[in-house]
């Protein structure tokens, strides 16, 4: 009885082993992609930060002309 009750529990025990590796497969396969999605999403941020930048560097540029502009017709 006890060399039955020893197989069961090897059994089990491989069973719970593919059990952890399925889930450790899922998991690694998640982080990936949740890696990639946070890459990505640091490049869209920095684009949008650049972009920005540049805008303001426009918007100085355009009020210097302004007052050019200004001290011209005054």
């Amino acid at each position: 009885m006890i060399g039955m009750e020893k197989i069961l529990a090897e059994i089990l025990i491989d069973k719970q082993k593919e059990v952890i590796a399925q889930y450790e497969e899922i998991i690694k396969k998640k982080n990936e992609q949740l890696i990639k999605e946070m890459k990505r999403a640091n490049e869209l941020f920095q684009l949008s930060y650049k972009r920005k930048l540049r805008i303001q560097e426009l918007e100085n540029e355009l009020s210097q002309l302004k007052k050019q502009v200004n001290k011209f017709q005054g």
